[in-house]
């Protein structure tokens, strides 16, 4: 029996590559975009605060809003803290969440469902100890054959501004 591709499932195999024990993706030079099936991926020496900048700038240059920065990093350092867990093992990590209002409109007119993974995210972090600011992006087109082929085109919009926004904070 064939089993069905739903956006979950489609969520559920992208999440398990970043979460797994294995890195995502081999090492590359600064200044590159990485590009996964699921993900876009950018590694930079610089700063945390420089490059959260640096990709917060650059959304709103490719008319994107900034619809919210979930601070992962100090919710999980304050619940190890309640709990007695162990240390939170990132100096820092921030969801950021960006939206095209004119992308959206028309995505979620074509397929209700889009709703579920929007708004766009990147999320920004740093091991501790580590030498580099990671920035990675899901890819939308990786959802358009879940959603229907009538959202594919709004995808990879989307797409393409989220690899130029990324290309923008790898060249920083």
């Amino acid at each position: 029996m064939r089993a069905a591709r739903s956006p979950a499932l489609l969520l559920s195999v992208a999440l398990a590559s970043l979460l797994g024990s294995a890195p995502v993706a081999p090492a590359q030079a600064p200044g590159r975009v990485e590009q996964t099936p699921y993900v876009f991926i950018v590694r930079s020496p610089a700063g945390f605060d420089d490059v959260l900048t640096s990709l917060q700038e650059a959304i709103k240059r490719r008319n994107y809003v900034i619809t919210g920065i979930n601070h992962l990093d100090d919710t999980l350092r304050q619940r190890a803290a309640d709990v007695g867990g162990p240390p939170f093992g990132y100096e820092q990590y921030k969801v950021v969440g960006f939206c095209n209002l004119t992308l959206a409109d028309e995505a979620v007119r074509k397929n209700p469902h889009v709703g579920a993974f929007l708004p766009c995210r990147a999320v920004v972090y740093r091991a501790r100890g580590a030498r580099e600011t990671t920035v990675v992006a899901f890819r939308p087109s990786s959802l358009a054959q879940a959603l229907g082929q009538h959202v594919e085109g709004v995808m990879r919009q989307a797409e393409a501004d989220i690899l130029a926004i990324l290309a923008e904070v790898a060249a920083d």
